[in-house]
């Protein structure tokens, strides 16, 4: 049988010096019956259950090593369990792990003594679901032919997200089910009254990144804006669907010469656009992925204007020891931005 944990936030059960004895959680979530009285009628009329809050009761101990130590451990889970405003936040159990559940908690009773003159203590954490829902992967069908019929997992209603990528232009979409409700998007274009069709959104580059023949390779002669505690040192090499880090003659990842002055450094390629634009739509995937926890790493797309300067920023970095990775978007230059996203 396995061992009960549980993972609130990302943050396991034992990494906070709890094991957990028991899980309790109530069948179906609170029932509310819903019923009103009729004068002179016999009983009364029912009108439907109203279901509330999912609860979870959490057994757990506190594992110590003396009292000032119980009492540090204590703290933080004071810090991580005590959370403001009106976000729900992900839990996930053991014994249950398929599913992630949103709540708060909302009791912790007092802490007890396993024994007299011993530092573990034993308490119950109350979870509480508003959304008394558990959520499982997300799931993605390509369709592939028309009609087609797609039956997600689970038991819950849900509600699901269409993409559409148009393999040539039109103006017009809409997705139907069987019984004849629609969504319409677009419109028809008549040519009996000279109507044409207007791309609001045309597309002015579209790089597969499948090549570095499209690049510029950028330089420390040759850079124009201020590439924010960095060098520009190092190689670059495209794949069929990719560019990245070329590989030296050892297999290593050639991000140049290490000179120890606490600076990034990696190649630097430069994309031209055949216009300048004062509206547009980004769209760019980066990916940022260290092999052990202690590597860091950056990678960063700079936006410029028609003399070279920076006009804004999308950055992943990892710059500490964990695999964790920040995401960063700025508009403005290096000394006078605003923050969109960190």
């Amino acid at each position: 049988m396995s061992e009960l944990t549980f993972n609130f936030c990302g943050i396991y059960a034992e990494e906070l010096s709890l094991t957990v004895n028991d899980i309790r959680r109530a069948v179906v979530p609170e029932i509310t019956e819903n019923v009103q009285n009729i004068p002179g009628m016999v009983g009364e009329l029912f009108l439907g259950n109203s279901y509330g809050k999912l609860i979870f009761e959490i057994d757990v101990t506190l594992k110590a090593n003396d009292a000032r130590d119980r009492a540090e451990k204590l703290h933080d889970l004071a810090n991580l369990f005590m959370t403001f405003g009106d976000g729900e936040w992900p839990m996930i159990f053991s014994n249950d792990a398929e599913y992630t559940y949103y709540g708060h908690f909302t009791n912790i009773s007092m802490p007890q003594k396993i024994l007299e003159g011993h530092p573990w203590v034993t308490f119950t954490l109350t979870f509480a679901c508003s959304d008394p829902k558990g959520y499982g992967e997300y799931e993605s069908y390509d369709i592939t032919e028309n009609p087609i019929l797609i039956t997600p997992n689970g038991t819950a209603e849900c509600y699901p997200i269409f993409t559409c990528i148009p393999k040539k232009d039109i103006t017009k979409i809409a997705i139907t089910d069987e019984e004849g409700n629609y969504v319409f998007i677009g419109a028809d274009v008549d040519p009996d009254t000279g109507d044409e069709p207007v791309d609001l959104e045309p597309l002015v580059l579209h790089d597969p990144c499948n090549t570095l023949a499209t690049w510029t390779e950028v330089t420390k002669d040759n850079i124009t804006f201020d590439l924010e505690n960095g060098i520009p040192s190092g190689h670059m090499r495209s794949t069929t669907d990719s560019i990245k880090v070329a590989l030296d003659s050892n297999g290593v990842s050639d991000f140049g010469p290490a000179t120890n002055d606490k600076k990034w450094h990696g190649p630097v390629r430069m994309q031209w656009l055949p216009g300048a634009y004062s509206d547009f739509r980004l769209l760019v995937r980066m990916y940022n992925y260290q092999y052990y926890p202690r590597a860091h790493g950056k990678c960063e797309v700079y936006l410029l204007d028609e003399n070279g300067e920076r006009m804004g920023k999308i950055m992943l970095k990892d710059a500490s020891n964990s695999k964790e990775v920040a995401a960063q978007i700025q508009i403005g230059t290096h000394s006078d931005f605003k923050e969109i996203y960190a």
